[in-house]
Formats: C-alpha cells, sequence, structure tokens
C-alpha cells in the first residue's frame, strides 16, 4: 500500500477522535513527518478563510417598508419597489414593524485564484543550482532506496489532489424599526459544510523524468498510487450579525448609515466562520426614479477587530426595477477588497524560491524554502461579483424571491454561480 493511500486508510480507521472539516483536506492522521501531508496541510487553512468569508449575507432593506402618515394617521409605503437581496437601501422598515426574512444558499466551490478543485497539481521549478539544472518539486527522501542512482535531493512525486468543498447556508434575518429612521436587525446564519479530498500521486513525477537523461530515465519505474480519499462534513451555526441602520436624510436621495457588528461564533475549524470578531461602518444611498426604478450604492469598511491588517472593503451598485405591482427585478454589482492576505502558507507548503535561474540558498548552503506555494497560495484578493434577484409578493406584505450571484474575476475561492431562495413577510 503507497504512502497516500496508507495515510489516509489510517485516517478513515484509526481511532473515535472528533475530527474538524479542515483536517480531511490535511490528511488527518498523517505523521508530522510525512511529505504529503505537510504539501497539502495547508490548503485546510486556505480553503478555510476563503469559504467563510464567502457566506453571503442578507441585507437589512424588508420588501414592504412603511413611514408615518402625520395628516391621515396611518402607515403608508415608503418605497415603491421591493428593493435588493444583498445589497442595501436607505429606507428604513417603518416604526414597530417587524420583518422576518428566511433563506436557503448552496456554493459549490470550483476553483481558487483560477486553479481548478478538481486537478490540483503540485508545481515544480526548474533551474541551475551551480552551473547545472536542477528541479524542484515534492522531494520525497523516504523513496531513495528504490531507484537506482538517484539520491535523496533528486526523488519527486507528483501528487494530484481532487477536492469538492461544499457549503449549504439556511440564513434567518429579523428586522425591527425602533423608529420610522431606525432598525435593529440580527441575523443568524446555519452553515452546513462538506469536505472531499482525493489523493493520487505519481512516483516518479513525469515532468521530472522528463529532466533526466532519456536512456537513464527509462530505467526508472513511474508508479501510481491512488486515488486515496476522505470526507467529512459539519452543521452548525455561522458567524452572528447585530445590525442598526439609521436614516439620516429623507430627500429626494435618502441617506443612512449602518452599523454591522459580526461575532465570531461560526467554526472556523469546519469553515462555518472567520474566527475573527468584526465590526463594519456604512454609508448607503437611494431613490426612485419614475416611481417604478430604484438606485442603491452603497460603501464602507468592515473592520477585523482580531487583525485590522486583513481588514476589507465592501462596496456595491444597482438598480431595482418594479414593471409591475407584484414583481420586481434587481440587478447588482457586489464588491469586497481585502487589505492584506487573509493567511499566509508556511515554508513546509513552499517550494525552493528561484531567483535569475539560480535556486536561492542561506549561508549554510541549504535551500531556502520561500518560494511558490506548491499548491495554491493565499493573497490579497478583490471579489468583484454581479447579481441577479427577482423578488414576487405572493400575499399582502410577504414576498417570495429568488437571486443568482456569477463571480466576474477569479479572484479568491469561487463557484460557477450561487443560488439563493426564500420568503419574508411584514407585520
Amino acid at each position: 500500500m503507497g504512502a497516500a493511500t496508507a495515510v489516509l486508510w489510517a485516517a478513515m480507521v484509526g481511532g473515535s477522535a472528533a475530527r474538524d472539516v479542515r483536517d480531511v483536506l490535511g490528511l488527518p492522521g498523517a505523521g508530522a513527518d510525512d511529505v504529503i501531508a505537510n504539501a497539502l496541510r495547508p490548503l485546510g487553512s486556505v480553503v478555510g478563510t476563503q469559504i467563510a468569508n464567502q457566506i453571503p449575507t442578507l441585507s437589512t432593506s424588508a420588501g414592504f417598508t412603511y413611514e408615518y402618515n402625520p395628516e391621515l394617521e396611518v402607515y403608508e409605503r415608503s418605497a415603491r419597489t421591493f428593493g435588493p437581496l444583498f445589497a442595501e437601501r436607505a429606507v428604513t422598515l417603518g416604526q414597530r414593524k417587524f420583518n422576518v426574512n428566511v433563506s436557503y444558499t448552496y456554493l459549490d466551490f470550483d476553483e481558487i485564484n483560477g486553479r481548478d478543485l478538481d486537478n490540483l497539481r503540485n508545481r515544480i521549478e526548474i533551474a541551475t543550482l551551480n552551473g547545472q539544472r536542477s528541479f524542484a518539486g515534492l522531494v520525497r527522501s523516504d523513496l531513495v532506496n528504490q531507484f537506482n542512482g538517484l539520491t535523496s535531493d533528486q526523488i519527486f512525486s507528483e501528487v494530484v489532489a481532487d477536492l469538492n468543498l461544499e457549503a449549504q447556508i439556511f440564513d434567518f434575518s429579523f428586522t425591527y424599526g425602533v423608529l420610522d429612521n431606525l432598525d435593529v436587525n440580527v441575523d443568524i446564519p446555519l452553515v452546513r459544510t462538506y469536505a472531499h479530498i482525493s489523493v493520487s500521486q505519481q512516483i516518479l513525477d513525469p515532468r521530472f523524468v522528463a529532466e533526466l537523461d532519456p536512456a537513464f530515465a527509462a530505467q526508472q519505474p513511474v508508479i501510481s498510487d491512488g486515488p486515496a480519499r476522505d470526507r467529512e462534513d459539519a452543521f452548525g451555526i455561522g458567524d452572528v450579525r447585530l445590525r442598526s441602520k439609521y436614516l439620516g436624510y429623507s430627500g429626494p436621495v435618502r441617506i443612512a448609515g449602518l452599523l454591522d457588528f459580526v461575532m465570531a461564533t461560526g467554526n472556523k475549524a469546519d469553515f462555518q466562520g472567520t474566527g475573527d470578531w468584526r465590526v463594519g461602518t456604512f454609508i448607503i444611498a437611494s431613490g426612485t426614479v419614475l416611481d417604478i426604478l430604484e438606485p442603491h450604492a452603497q460603501a464602507g469598511v468592515e473592520w477585523n477587530i482580531n487583525d485590522v491588517d486583513v481588514s476589507q472593503a465592501k462596496y456595491g451598485v444597482g438598480v431595482t426595477a418594479q414593471p409591475v405591482e407584484f414583481l420586481s427585478l434587481t440587478v447588482d454589482f457586489l464588491g469586497r477588497s481585502e487589505f492584506g492576505a487573509l493567511g499566509r502558507i508556511p515554508s513546509s507548503g513552499r517550494l525552493p524560491a528561484v531567483e535569475n535561474g539560480e535556486l536561492v540558498t542561506d549561508d549554510a548552503g541549504n535551500l531556502v524554502l520561500q518560494g511558490r506555494p506548491l499548491f495554491v497560495d493565499i493573497k490579497r484578493n478583490d471579489i468583484l461579483d454581479l447579481a441577479l434577484g427577482l423578488k414576487v409578493s405572493v400575499a399582502p406584505q410577504a414576498i417570495f424571491f429568488v437571486t443568482f450571484i456569477v463571480p466576474l474575476n477569479d479572484d479568491g475561492l469561487r463557484a460557477e454561480f450561487v443560488p439563493t431562495a426564500g420568503f419574508e413577510a411584514t407585520f
């Protein structure tokens, strides 16, 4: 049984200790000196950071909003459209009004930084060292005795990881109008996450064999090992949000401020939360054109209380159209720009650095592991999305909605599209 298979088999049958979803991506049960596990383990922190940040949050904006008319002494509709789903608008709910919003979102991630998750192949470097051609990849010193004439710094395996990552969010959002111009909201996501990994390897790495003398390479067997598999899933509460929106100006263009406090209630190891406490401050503007169009825009910063360097700017602009009384359509551009990378791949998951065709060495002549990550890197991301939504009134003060989020770029961990469906009611 090959090394990768042995590691995964031990993980699946050994012991009854509870595991996190993150453990699956790092080959649980592998020893501290296992080469393949050390190369794959950083993937857990990479995808965990990205999944938690990719979970969409419903806006505080209700479809039916009201304001008090003192002349008639009744509450009247304050917005002519049903508004957006993931973006905000400045209109508030109305004093003593209560809105309940329940939704389901499904995310099936297929790429990270433009690389397919179902074919993550360890990277290689080819350079010269002391004037001779050298190959840097996944070094396997434990295989030296199996290959005639190859030394411990020349044995390389090609490892291919197939990752299946999913998240399902059952979101419950409750908004109450404290005043005509002040809303408070609590958003409680219940999150199911799922991870499956399949690992295959070839010994020797075909790309390395191609660098050898053809006659010499022909004597070396290329052994295939795998695939070996493991999976895990978890269900729990995500990061709970407490929000308040204050309508400061009610002219032709309404302007509001939003305060968003995010509690670290989600389990980071199960990809259900970031593990950090955050607070966001946002400015929102919206208005009505011809009674059927409502442009809206927002911008602000979500500050990471644990580490301000990994805070992020959030912004959006869009329009809601209400062609008929019972139906609205929304188009929103949504953006998120990170101040810095949300994590770092350790040296154990990196190739030796290459500069000007030479492998970088330290004062002792050892290769310095500062180069590209073996599989994927964590970088600063600009997440750009397009949200297309439909809202239909199915009863007085009740709305059914469906929205699709489509990525506009490759940064970060992405799904081809993200569907959301749900129901809201105002009392």
